[in-house]
């Protein structure tokens, strides 16, 4: 147990340490995607007898996309954007995290079902339907919650932003289908692998029922190649969010960049910040995001020990 503590301390400090150089690098890039002008990439774009438009310094773009980051300022109105960041960043947290803890309260156990009752056709079709909701675009999703939920049923109000409770429930399920299938196959597919370990017929010859022998001893295991997936699969997530909060007209991360492109026109520092700004939060989310898994994943894996 002390060695599984060590190494968790070891890891986060280690994240924690990557972080920061791979949130400049987002920067640098960012910035060097940003400060080409139209001639610059489509030569034809140029218009002629005019001059080319001369960006900023790059240097000078960089220096000011950090002091954009660092005081959440890159608008014409300081105290607007900064309460505008924040706010936009709590709603799509509570929209992603609430996102994936919905998928994993329903896709975790019809998984677990699935893999312990293999030949129930109940559960086999559970299964099947698990794979084709995943397959389905999240904004294809979302209209479909909307016909569904809104207009047909009548259960849930069609409403136009965020505020209660009732705004978070659809764009929470469109994020949400869209993982339930995965968590559904791969938790099925860990439990199936660790039903057949040895330790868990030792466990069934003490005497141990299928609930104890499956949150005792197999439930752990399994979902270690859960979260392994999860790794990669954060990023899409969070693209699902962006989509889900653009379906639904919520004000969240990725609504408030393009409004802030579309409305404010140039970003405050050059052409480089808007887009070094949006590379910082959408990679400071997604390395948060990993680093919570991967805390996870050494907390459920056995061998840690």
């Amino acid at each position: 147990m002390r060695g599984k503590r060590l190494r968790i301390i070891r890891t986060i400090g280690l994240r924690i340490a990557v972080i920061p150089i791979l949130l400049c690098m987002l920067v640098i890039i960012g910035n060097a995607l940003g400060h080409l002008t139209p001639a610059t990439v489509n030569p034809s774009s140029a218009v002629p007898g005019l001059p080319a438009a001369k960006p900023t310094p790059f240097w000078h773009s960089v220096y000011a996309s950090f002091v954009a980051i660092g005081t959440l300022h890159w608008g014409t109105s300081p105290e607007i954007t900064r309460d505008l960041v924040l706010r936009s960043l709590e709603i799509s947290t509570i929209l992603t995290f609430g996102s994936l803890f919905v998928a994993a309260l329903i896709g975790i156990p019809c998984g677990i079902l699935a893999a312990l009752k293999p030949r129930n056709p109940i559960w086999q079709a559970v299964s099947a339907f698990s794979v084709l909701l995943g397959q389905v675009p999240p904004s294809d999703m979302a209209v479909i919650l909307i016909f569904t939920f809104c207009l047909g049923w009548h259960l849930i109000p069609l409403t136009d932003g965020w505020g209660t409770f009732g705004d978070a429930i659809l764009p929470i399920m469109t994020v949400a289908c869209f993982n339930i299938g995965y968590m559904v196959k791969y938790t099925e597919a860990g439990m199936r692998e660790v039903m057949q370990r040895s330790f868990i017929t030792a466990a069934r010859a003490r005497g141990a029922g299928t609930a104890g022998v499956v949150v005792r001893h197999a439930l752990r295991p399994a979902l270690t190649g859960l979260l392994t997936f999860f790794g990669p699969q954060t990023p899409m997530t969070l693209f699902c969010t962006v989509i889900a909060e653009q379906a639904f007209a919520i004000p969240g991360i990725g609504t408030m960049l393009g409004i802030k492109v579309t409305t404010y026109g140039a970003p405050a520092f050059g052409s480089g910040t808007t887009l070094s700004v949006t590379l910082f939060i959408f990679g400071m989310f997604i390395m948060v995001l990993n680093l919570l898994i991967d805390i996870a994943y050494l907390w459920l894996n056995p061998l840690a020990d």
